[in-house]
């Protein structure tokens, strides 16, 4: 799917969503631009891309073969559709063996795969399933809501489409048997995000104690300002004015803590119903309840709101003290 970022607002992202590596394809003015992040747990090796595709190798620690990845991003013209099952097919001859292949097609595989307005060309229905067939690719499946893209309008005009999909050919789909595409509920988007899953060997990681940071958008918490009050108010006896006032702070910093903990979990308890209350919405294959689903997309995006600015800081925090680790600098 396309990102419509450029890659400095994605590079920020790489941190506030917890990755370590990241590669970007710009975008041009408000449109295209791709991305993959990775976690640095693994071996990750670009290979070629496009406007229309990122190519990675897949190297696991662990001691298996490489596989390839490919993110891909179907021409949304359908006069230039048959430039990207072009480019699908000359993938797959610079691709492993093990071949899995993942975004936005901007194209459908079957009629019921579309509910609303005119039905698709079958030419153009075709055309997609040769690209496929010639490449030896299979659609994974899913759970999950059946469509990933909707044009968000009211009744009448309101269109769903299964666009985005996961597929792969069959010796990726031997070696990881245990695989699942899972469609997460559309949370502000006309597109739902896929989550490609399959088990890997897990190393044990020793458990480090996080340093604390105060975050800026706790103090906006009405809850937390008076819980700060009648804490520092609260005398503090030692030796001398210095201790007193460490004393302070390292009270005021364990009610914080014990605080954050609470709050966050109450957060995020109502992002999952709302979220879960969402995915059922729009697992709805007729025509939906839009007026709902986007009630409740304003009311989970309020939720995060709640956590952006935590992670803005934390983004901050990240970049300040390691850098763009992806960068070479000389002088």
């Amino acid at each position: 799917m396309e990102t419509k970022l450029t890659a400095s607002r994605v590079e920020r992202l790489k941190f506030q969503l917890g990755f370590g590596s990241v590669f970007v394809v710009d975008c041009v003015g408000k449109s295209g631009g791709l991305a993959l992040f990775w976690k640095d747990d693994g071996v990750v090796e670009i290979q070629n891309y496009s406007r229309r595709h990122i190519n990675a190798t897949i190297r696991s620690e662990y001691g298996a073969q490489p596989w390839t990845l490919t993110g891909f991003y179907g021409n949304p013209d359908v006069s230039k559709r048959k430039e990207s099952w072009n480019l699908l097919q000359h993938l797959r001859s610079l691709s492993c063996n093990k071949w899995m292949c993942v975004g936005d097609f901007n194209e459908i595989l079957a009629d019921s795969e579309k509910v609303g307005a005119n039905k698709r060309p079958r030419w153009q229905i075709r055309a997609f399933q040769q690209a496929m067939e010639a490449c030896q690719l299979y659609d994974l499946g899913f759970v999950g809501p059946k469509f990933t893209w909707s044009n968000k309008r009211e009744e009448g005009h309101f269109i769903m489409e299964r666009l985005d999909r996961a597929i792969a050919n069959p010796k990726w789909m031997q070696s990881f048997q245990n695989y699942e595409v899972e469609v997460l509920a559309n949370r502000s988007s006309d597109h739902a995000p896929i989550f490609v899953q399959f088990h890997v060997a897990m190393r044990s990681q020793r458990r480090v104690e996080k340093r604390f940071f105060y975050e800026a958008g706790w103090g906006k918490q009405p809850s937390n300002k008076n819980l700060i009050k009648t804490v520092w108010s609260v005398n503090s006896p030692g030796p001398n004015p210095w201790q007193s006032f460490s004393n302070k702070v390292e009270r005021c910093k364990r009610v914080i803590k014990r605080w954050q903990i609470k709050e966050k979990g109450q957060v995020d308890q109502q992002i999952k119903k709302k979220t879960e209350q969402l995915k059922n919405l729009q697992m709805v294959e007729t025509q939906p309840e839009g007026e709902k689903i986007h009630m409740l997309q304003q009311e989970v995006n309020e939720l995060i709101e709640k956590e952006e600015l935590q992670w803005r800081q934390r983004a901050k925090e990240h970049w300040l003290k390691n850098g763009d680790k992806n960068t070479v600098f000389s002088c």
